[in-house]
């Protein structure tokens, strides 16, 4: 990709992504689509072991008395092309992922399907306007398509995770 004047070239032409694919060993092959110009950390080493580390911190506080079970929803804010989301997806019974960017929100999506997960969806919105609807009643309806075409699904948020970009929260 050549960057002249504020203009993004991509090479080859459409293609704005990279495919990568990190091998976790508690949770096999992931496989990430990353939208140029979106933070993706380049070493996968450091990658792995950070979603190694937050899955083990999350199964340790969440899912400790649950005997291995999903046994809450998670709410991820910032979620970016999914990459906290792909990893955490199987601790819980369903993630709703927040991001503001659409074309994050195209990447988050695409991996999730992916990977083959049925328990994630993706919202566009921001993260500050989101959480004051959400976030006080810790619960979340998910509805029509969002649901997977059936009844509302009552989301009830056990565990947050927020990942924000490098400007940082918002207020």
């Amino acid at each position: 990709m050549s960057q002249t004047r504020g203009v993004q070239n991509c090479a080859p032409t459409g293609r704005d992504y990279v495919d990568e694919a990190l091998d976790m060993p508690s949770r096999g092959t992931l496989r990430y689509r990353q939208p140029f110009g979106s933070f993706s950390n380049p070493n996968p080493h450091i990658a792995i072991a950070t979603a190694e580390w937050l899955l083990e911190a999350v199964r340790r506080d969440v899912n400790a008395d649950s005997g291995g079970e999903p046994c809450t929803d998670l709410l991820e804010l910032y979620c970016g092309a999914g990459s906290h989301t792909l990893a955490l997806a199987p601790l819980f019974r369903h993630v709703l992922a927040v991001e503001i960017n659409r074309h994050l929100v195209v990447a988050a999506q695409h991996n999730v399907i992916a990977n083959g997960l049925s328990n994630v969806t993706v919202v566009r919105a921001p993260s500050e306007e989101f959480c004051k609807r959400v976030v006080r009643k810790r619960s979340y309806e998910l509805r029509g398509e969002a649901a997977g075409g059936g009844p509302p699904i009552q989301l009830n948020f056990g565990c947050t995770v927020v990942d924000p970009p490098r400007a940082g929260l918002d207020p």
